[in-house]
């Protein structure tokens, strides 16, 4: 009840008048440009998002100096020794990467090696959500990826919408 008036008074807040009509959304539909109403397109698949991390990996990656490279090789090395050493441990490995990553992005450091390594670990395990999330957000702080970034997301959240259903919290 609480997140249900929660959310009432920020879309009122967003869109006076809003929860007024309950004949009409509180929310217009997204609209394409020329205002035609944007049709509801499916979730990429998982090939479409290991495409792109490819396309973007190889296209940023001969760019890279220096301490991006150092990153990227560090980031390899590490995830790839996971893999040897099993399940568990690449997991841990691919947690500590996206973590490591998170804070680079953060703390503005190349944005070009932030989306080499996060495109790196979407090829090694391409239904980690954080990963994903990495990607796109990564994707979307550079202005030719919001479009990439934005398939990466519904991606991620095709994965398994019943469990972000549950996991909704106020």
């Amino acid at each position: 009840m609480r997140c249900s008036l929660a959310l009432a008074v920020v879309l009122m807040a967003i869109a006076p008048g809003a929860g007024v009509s309950l004949g009409q959304p509180a929310i217009p539909a997204p609209r394409a440009p020329g205002g035609a109403a944007r049709i509801a397109r499916p979730a990429p698949a998982r090939d479409d998002i290991l495409a792109l991390a490819d396309k973007y990996a190889s296209r940023l990656g001969p760019e890279l100096a220096g301490q991006d490279r150092q990153t990227v090789a560090a980031i390899e090395k590490t995830v790839e020794g996971g893999k040897r050493a099993g399940d568990i441990f690449f997991k841990q490995a691919l947690d500590t990467a996206v973590s490591r990553l998170t804070l680079s992005l953060a703390s503005a450091r190349s944005l070009a090696g932030v989306t080499v390594a996060s495109a790196y670990l979407v090829t090694q395990s391409g239904r980690n959500r954080r990963a994903l999330n990495l990607f796109g957000t990564a994707l979307h702080a550079r202005k030719d990826g919001v479009e990439d970034a934005i398939a990466v997301f519904e991606y991620a959240l095709a994965l398994d919408p019943p469990a972000r259903a549950r996991s909704s919290t106020c």
